[in-house]
Order: C-alpha cells, then structure tokens, then sequence
C-alpha cells in the first residue's frame, strides 16, 4: 500500500511524499500533524460513514412489556425475542394495570398476546395511549374487521392474526415502530393546525376589541397586538387570548 501512496506521490497525485505523512516533527503531535494530512482525512471521513452506514443497518433492538392471557402462546415469542437481542423488562396480564408499568419501566415497545381482543385489552391499550404512547404490536387470532378496528383505534400500531412464525417478531416490531412514529408525527401536525386557527380566531376578536376601544385601523389594531406580544415576549395568540378574556371581565 506504501509503495503505490509513493507512486502516486511521484505522479503528482499527492503532493508531499508519503513519508512526510508519518515523519516525527518535534513541535507537532504526531496524531494533529495525521489529522493535517487531506489523505487521511479523508480516510477518516470514509471510516465514520462507513460506521454510521453499519450502524443504522443493524437492527433495532428493543425493551419489550409482554402483555398476555394466554400462556400457551407465550414461549414461541419469548425465544424469538432473546434470538432478536430484545430484551424482556416485564411480562403481565390484562388486568395488572399495563399503563403503570410502561411509565415506570419506558419500554420501547409493548406487544400483546391474546386469543381475543375483548373489552379489557381494548382498555388497556387506550390506556397506553393515554398515559404514555408507545408502539404496540398485538399478536391475536382474533380476525373479526370490528375487533381490528377497535385495536387499531385504542392504540394498536400493528395487528397481526395468526402469526406462525415467531421469527418475524423483530421485523414486525420495525413496521409497528414505523406507524406509531408516523401516526405521532401526523397527531402533532394537526394539534399544531389546531392551535393556529384558534390563535387566528383570538386575534381577529382581539383586533375588533381594540379597534372599537381606541378608534383604531384594523392595520393598527394589528400592529399594536404584534408591539405587546414582542413586548412580552409570547405569541400574538396567546396576548390575544388576554385581552378577549380582560374584555369579558370588563363586560
């Protein structure tokens, strides 16, 4: 490899021979005089992308709460989880308060196992929901399109029915990860939606308030709303909030 580095050297490739790359100079570190060298680093730079490539292809490994009424078909998953590299932190039933667990344990995700999804894992899954939201992958042979629904609408990122194959329990775990990221993602674009049109309900009230109170412009009645709220520092709703609750109170 040194050989073909002089080669190149003497082909103009590089400039500096590659010995001067490892040459001992008194008043430099020898690992900043390296790190100084554009060959090296961009030796460096192809080693950290190499190393992030490996590291995000790997895959994801997982605290696990087991949540089942049925023990029968526990072990299968249980051995597929340790063959994945997940790692089990609890393993309850239906009516041992799941939500409770998940906020004191923070497991990754939440997989439950039952032959039906009755009334009470429904509730438990809203629970999560509720409490702290979390992936949840539920493994069932309960195959009815009302059940499904009722699942998916209490919280559940994946459904499966009929799962023979244990194995595929960390690939199902990325695809119930992947929904619940994106179902999170779209819940926090339409709260921030939300917000923005009630904030521009207040400042429209908040501007005929202060017109019709000091004989101003809709333009000034605006600008004076935008001066207060930079003045305290928050958001033009929020100062519009206080001054329609103020009028209220004047009222």
């Amino acid at each position: 490899m040194f050989d073909a580095l002089h080669h190149w050297s003497a082909a103009g490739i590089i400039h500096a021979p590659i010995s001067l790359l490892f040459r001992r100079q008194p008043d430099v570190p020898f690992s900043f005089r390296l790190l100084d060298q554009p060959l090296i680093r961009g030796v460096q730079l192809a080693c950290i992308l190499l190393f992030f490539l490996y590291v995000s292809s790997r895959p994801r490994y997982m605290d696990l709460i087991l949540v089942t009424d049925c023990v029968d078909s526990l072990q299968p998953l249980l051995r597929a989880a340790s063959r994945g590299g997940h790692r089990v932190l609890k393993l309850i039933g239906p009516d041992d308060e799941v939500s409770r667990h998940i906020v004191s344990l923070s497991p990754d995700a939440t997989v439950i196992i039952s032959d039906e999804i009755d009334r009470v894992m429904l509730r438990e899954m809203k629970a999560i929901s509720e409490t702290r939201p979390t992936p949840v992958l539920v493994f069932t042979r309960d195959a009815q399109p009302d059940s499904i629904g009722r699942a998916v609408k209490a919280g559940a990122s994946a459904y499966v029915v009929d799962c023979n194959d244990p194995d595929r329990l960390s690939s199902l775990l990325e695809v119930a990860k992947a929904r619940f990221d994106e179902q999170q993602r779209l819940k926090q674009e339409l709260l921030q939606t939300r917000s923005a049109l009630q904030d521009r309900k207040h400042i429209e009230k908040a501007k005929g308030i202060i017109m019709s109170s000091r004989n101003l412009s809709e333009d000034q009645a605006y600008q004076a709303l935008r001066k207060l709220a930079m003045n305290r520092n928050k958001r033009m709703g929020e100062i519009a909030e206080q001054i329609i609750s103020a009028s209220e109170v004047l009222v």
